[in-house]
């Protein structure tokens, strides 16, 4: 028998051809009642399906052809004996993306959006076997970060974006006659940790005008440690009703002071250290177990358990011009200890015994 080389070649070339031009159908399962999926790759697809191509296909219960959906690029799409698990996976979404009841369909498009998060391409349900691509929400997962989450309180759709670490974004849109329509955005800056700027704009006649800003503490950061801190109640309102927080901490081997009312930072001080120019320091008294510090004719005293002081072993005394009232501030909810201030020893604090 003799063999014709370049036959051979010319088949095996083909054969490589067709594997790598190849389709792969998928079916899923637990999918919802009345409908079928199908998911099909183009060539050869690894186990974990990254980054592929394809198109899917949705039936009606009657196997009419519903939804013909394209993708590229995806990724991450699990399968076992060709089958995909419905519940586990992020690649064809059911809910009512719209509020009118009506569960809708998404489809993964691709995974080309701001750090790496997916597109979809929304389908809204008409009825059972028509749906109906929506250009609009589908952009909304394409101009900002993936799938965009529905409010089902307010009936608002929420989505964001994100420009590096600490500077987030998010946005708020109202629904008429299946369009967003911008009606908010908050952005959250966190930029000078341990503080956080929340800015609150709203649209105004599509005009953005700034509605509300507020500075907080994001107590839940690892290199935070919270100190010393109290609620105050208003003596002169004879109830324990609270009119502010004081807190004293340490974030990144810094002390800081903060007046906190309804979360909303009203005041804060520190000193920043510098090893040339350092002047001012958080001042600890161990045996008064007090803490002092001030700027210009304004000084801080703020006291745990010292019995020198009238009507008040804890609390804070805030001294102007060598005039202090303190009177009105009750303390109540004291946690923490002054004494960690030892074990932790912050850059910009001094001890004197």
């Amino acid at each position: 028998m003799i063999l014709n080389l370049n036959n051979l070649l010319f088949f095996s070339m083909f054969s490589l051809g067709a594997a790598m031009f190849s389709q792969n159908k998928y079916m899923v399962y637990n999918f919802p009642a009345n409908f079928k999926a199908e998911i099909h790759i183009n060539g050869f697809a690894n186990h974990n399906l990254n980054y592929v191509n394809g198109y899917v296909q949705i039936f009606s219960k009657n196997n009419k052809m519903i939804i013909y959906s394209g993708f590229e690029q995806v990724n991450n799409l699990f399968y076992e004996n060709n089958k995909i698990n419905f519940y586990k996976q992020n690649f064809i979404l059911y809910a009512d993306f719209n509020f009118d009841g009506k569960k809708d369909f998404a489809i993964k498009e691709k995974v080309k959006n701001c750090y790496g998060t997916p597109s979809y391409k929304i389908y809204l349900n008409q009825s059972n076997e028509t749906f109906i691509l929506n250009q609009s929400l589908s952009k909304l997962t394409q101009k900002y970060c993936g799938i965009f989450y529905t409010d089902t309180i307010t009936n608002n759709i929420i989505t964001y974006t994100q420009s590096g670490c600490c500077l987030h974004t998010d946005y708020f849109f109202k629904l008429e006659n299946d369009e967003p329509v911008l009606i908010k955005k908050i952005i959250t800056d966190a930029t000078n940790l341990p503080f956080i700027l929340k800015t609150s704009l709203v649209n105004d006649n599509d005009e953005i005008k700034a509605q509300k800003t507020i500075r907080y503490i994001d107590f839940n950061l690892p290199d935070l440690n919270n100190i010393f801190s109290f609620d105050i109640a208003d003596a002169s309102l004879n109830s324990n009703e609270i009119v502010g927080s004081v807190f004293v901490f340490t974030y990144n081997d810094t002390l800081y002071y903060a007046f906190v009312y309804k979360q909303t930072i009203i005041e804060v001080a520190s000193y920043f250290p510098n090893e040339k120019y350092q002047k001012n320091f958080f001042i600890y008294y161990p045996n008064d177990n007090k803490l002092v510090f001030g700027f210009d004719d304004i000084r801080y005293e703020i006291y745990e358990n010292n019995q020198n002081i009238s009507k008040m072993d804890t609390g804070i005394n805030v001294i102007v011009n060598d005039m202090a009232d303190f009177s009105k501030a009750i303390p109540i909810s004291v946690k923490g200890t002054f004494k960690k201030l030892l074990q932790l020893k912050p850059v910009n604090l001094k001890v004197i015994n």
